[in-house]
């Protein structure tokens, strides 16, 4: 990004919100994305929200992007005592999926797929600008003193309580948006969770049958099909998910190239 646009863009903020410290921040997000961001931070609160903003905007509209969104967000403070104690983090804790796991985040190989990976995180609620996340670092987990087995055990059991898995039709997801539909063959299913954010490892506690294939459209959300539907068109699947990744998805999202398929045990690579 033109540094010269970013930071006209903070200074520009930095003068309507007279008296908050604002840093222009470069951020490293899902997939090794970076993202450039204003931190602002009233005085004597310990916690400021990262507003991401975009080359797609004009200056004045990124602004005032910036400026609706910080003020709707009110005073936001956080009392990060808590997360000192594990036993008050592990109900808190949920999961989320990655092809590209990242270099300092606690990881783990994602039970039953071969290429994917888990990182654990906690949802902080009530931080006065909606629901917050705090990804859990390999420090974190020597710090509290538990195996890295430990935790992804609870987050896992934590995620189904506070992020539970939610299922919705193709065609119900269509029309939600007010889209024309008639229906679809073969018919699909969306698996997410009920924040609809980092909810493609809902999958990791949904019940599947055999013979499912799996499209993993993004880190949100999977899609899957009835196997009987597709038996001997694997490379259609694969071209299905590649077509959206590199032509629909952002890179941040992006979760894995091709389809998968459930054999009852596990799920086996589409190749």
């Amino acid at each position: 990004m033109n540094m010269t646009f970013a930071e006209e863009i903070r200074d520009r903020v930095a003068m309507e919100l007279e008296g908050k410290t604002v840093v222009l921040r470069e951020v490293e997000k899902e997939n090794g994305v970076k993202r450039n961001g204003l931190e602002i931070r009233s005085e004597g609160s310990n916690i400021a929200p990262m507003i991401y903003f975009s080359e797609d905007r004009t200056v004045d509209e990124n602004v005032d992007m910036i400026i609706r969104a910080y003020k709707g967000s009110g005073t936001p403070s956080f009392d990060g005592s808590w997360f000192l104690d594990y036993e008050n983090v592990k109900t808190k804790l949920s999961v989320m999926l990655t092809s590209k796991p990242r270099k300092g985040l606690s990881k783990r190989k994602a039970k039953g797929f071969d290429d994917l990976y888990m990182h654990a995180y906690v949802i902080v609620d009530d931080v006065g600008f909606g629901r917050g996340t705090i990804k859990i670092t390999d420090e974190h987990v020597k710090k509290w003193g538990i195996t890295n087995a430990k935790l992804f055990a609870d987050a896992i059991k934590s995620a189904k309580v506070i992020t539970p898995s939610k299922r919705m039709s193709m065609m119900d997801a269509l029309a939600g948006f007010g889209a024309p539909i008639s229906d679809l063959e073969p018919p699909m299913t969306i698996v997410t969770n009920d924040q609809k954010t980092l909810g493609a490892a809902a999958i990791l506690y949904t019940d599947v049958k055999e013979n499912t294939y799996m499209l993993p459209s993004s880190l949100h959300e999977v899609i899957l099909i009835n196997g009987n539907s597709f038996s001997g068109m694997e490379g259609e699947l694969n071209e299905m998910v590649s077509s959206v990744n590199s032509e629909v998805l952002a890179p941040e999202d992006f979760l894995s190239n091709h389809a998968y398929r459930y054999n009852g045990k596990k799920w086996e690579n589409v190749v």
